[in-house]
């Protein structure tokens, strides 16, 4: 009971540091729109409506084929998300909460048009609508947004959700869609491979876009160390906490190994 009573004590906390920073928040919206400044007020709109959810939204992000889908398999304790050995993930995948697993597909919204209904597909029917496909005419779009799939996974119970992303460095319509869900996440977790760990574009993206649109705490996880020699691995860990652990708020305690799951 102790630690629940401390937990519930943290969380009002939380939500009354919440409220406040949402009052602060709607006062500043008031100003800025009577002096017509439509930038500024965008981006409060955004870092309002943030605030105010009541999810804490982790983005899995990372180049093409570093094992981002692999690692939220793991998480769910099946092959759900399409893992393969190429470029894969075109639409953003969100996991959430649910006593029961199921999915919603929702379709790309247009300028013209109403906000298209999601519909419900079997949750092992998804691989059909979020991987890339090889018909060039497909390259370039997608005629869905995201997927919702609801999974009893404890992790996520009390509002977390896990967003599986496209690939970085693939393609620039898609990398266009992971690096514009950035500013509606509160956490990074950025999935990197020990076969070629802190590579330059991935520390391209941690110093000019990561670091200076405010997640300064981000979680890296190493994939992949089980296939680096005994004899390497130490120098490999080295290497990664001397890259990555200047790049987050809380050091090497932010710089994981790990080894993928095979399920």
């Amino acid at each position: 009971m102790g630690d629940q009573t401390v937990t519930y004590q943290q969380y009002e906390a939380f939500k009354k540091k919440q409220n406040v920073l949402a009052d602060l928040i709607k006062r500043h919206l008031k100003l800025i729109s009577s002096l017509n400044m439509t930038q500024s007020e965008n981006s409060l709109q955004q870092l309002k409506t943030l605030v105010q959810s009541n999810s804490f939204k982790v983005l899995v992000l990372g180049e093409f084929k570093r094992g981002k889908s692999t690692f939220i398999n793991a998480l769910l304790g099946e092959k759900v998300l399409p893992a393969y050995a190429r470029p894969c993930t075109a639409i953003i995948n969100e996991v959430k909460w649910g006593d029961s697993r199921r999915a919603l597909l929702h379709p790309a919204k247009s300028a013209d048009s109403p906000v298209p209904q999601p519909e419900e597909v079997h949750v092992n029917k998804i691989e059909e609508y979020v991987v890339i496909k090889d018909d060039v005419s497909e390259i370039n779009s997608n005629p869905y947004e995201k997927v919702e799939l609801f999974w009893p996974l404890e992790l996520c119970r009390n509002g977390i959700e896990i967003i599986d992303s496209p690939g970085l460095n693939e393609h620039d319509i898609r990398q266009k869609v992971t690096m514009d869900y950035l500013s509606s996440v509160d956490a990074i977790l950025f999935v990197l491979s020990c076969e070629a760990l802190a590579s330059k574009s991935e520390m391209d993206v941690i110093d000019n876009t990561l670091i200076p649109t405010g997640h300064k705490d981000i979680f890296f996880i190493c994939n992949r160390f089980n296939m680096i020699e005994d004899e390497e691995k130490d120098s490999i860990k080295q290497h990664g906490i001397n890259k990555l652990a200047p790049k987050t708020k809380r050091g090497a305690e932010r710089v994981f190994l790990s080894m993928p799951v095979v399920l």
